[in-house]
């Protein structure tokens, strides 16, 4: 199994395949096992990259506070790759937004499906705090649920 330690945590990784890299990042409430049907199908033309961002799979729960896109940052830098397209779905679309507002040069193309977007303006601090109490618990149904109700 690989690991790349990173600040406060590490993350899991595979690779497969050779070519021009290519990075997979899972959906919020998954982790890179939603690739397994695609992974090995990418890396006969790739050099194909998944991870588990922090807090889900195989990758260390977060124990302060961290980046996402500095995340994928050390991993690339970690596997010597200095640009790459980047396939990320839901959160991890969010994640490869905010990794190219921050290192764009690193990125080749992006195929975005369903992406979160930074800067959503919650409803209020009662919303606020209940974000961060169902974090905090873990609770990914009440978080699902909160989801639902706090986007109506």
């Amino acid at each position: 199994m690989n690991y790349l330690s990173v600040r406060g945590g590490k993350l899991y990784y595979e690779t497969a395949g050779e070519g021009p890299p290519l990075v997979l990042i899972h959906a919020g409430f998954l982790d890179s096992r939603m690739w397994d049907d695609q992974f090995q199908l990418f890396a006969k033309g790739a050099r194909v990259i998944r991870y588990d961002v922090r807090g889900y799979g195989r990758s260390s729960r977060p124990s302060e506070e961290y980046s996402d896109a500095e995340d994928l940052f050390a991993l690339l830098k970690h596997l010597n790759i200095e640009s790459t397209s980047i396939l990320g779905v839901s959160n991890g679309g969010r994640i490869a937004l905010d990794f190219v507002s921050v290192h764009p040069s690193m990125v080749n193309s992006l195929i975005l499906v369903s992406p979160g977007i930074r800067g959503y303006k919650s409803s209020g601090p009662e919303e606020d705090k209940e974000w961060k109490e169902l974090d905090k618990k873990g609770d990914l149904q009440d978080l699902a649920i909160a989801s639902v109700v706090f986007s109506r």
